[in-house]
């Protein structure tokens, strides 16, 4: 699993440093006070716990996707990268996840894409909201695109014949696999714009 470095993971690294660096100074009583170095210490304990628990979640969500977009793609080199929350704040296209020509071997995800991604694999599996229907449909047409299909409607119509193999590759059951199909299919398809139907 390659490592995907953001502000995250230096906050991450630079908070765990602090509790450490808390923790030595109490125990070696250079603490202003024992009351105050415990302060310290739980305090940049708890911090860092919960940028450590961000930073998993991103690392998790993104290795998950970059094995379906292999799985669906055919492609052994391909990738899937969640956008970290501080540049996806830019990223104005409206899209919930893209395919650059110039990389084609990479699935650009957006954040909200993965954390329904993400809330999908924590979840029990059995009663799929619309959001982790649409991010699981979302990273089946981002991975047909690294496959190498340009066209946004066929895309669309291949993506929709994998969305129930990649909820199973996600966890789900069979039987809510194809649920999940047949709701992108019937609930979410026929509100998308022109160029994407028409392919199936």
């Amino acid at each position: 699993m390659r490592l995907d470095v953001g502000v995250l993971t230096v906050v991450t690294v630079l908070l765990v440093l602090l509790a450490t660096r808390a923790g030595v100074r109490l125990v070696r009583g250079r603490a202003s006070s024992w009351g105050v170095g415990v302060v310290a210490v739980v305090w940049w304990t708890v911090l860092a716990a919960a940028a450590g628990l961000a930073e998993a979640e991103h690392q998790v969500t993104q290795q998950l996707a970059t094995s379906v977009t292999v799985m669906v793609s055919g492609r052994p080199g391909a990738v899937a990268r969640c956008a970290r929350r501080t540049t996806d704040m830019l990223d104005v296209s409206g899209n919930a996840g893209s395919v650059s020509w110039d990389t084609p071997d990479v699935a650009r995800l957006r954040a909200d894409t993965c954390a329904a991604l993400w809330s999908w694999v924590m979840s029990d599996k059995t009663h799929p909201t619309t959001d982790q229907v649409v991010a699981l449909h979302v990273l089946a047409h981002e991975a047909v695109h690294v496959g190498g299909e340009r066209a946004e409607a066929a895309t669309e119509c291949a993506a929709m014949g994998w969305d129930a193999t990649v909820a199973r590759a996600l966890g789900a059951s069979d039987a809510v696999a194809q649920q999940i199909a047949a709701s992108y299919r019937q609930q979410v398809y026929p509100t998308m714009p022109d160029e994407y139907r028409g392919g199936c």
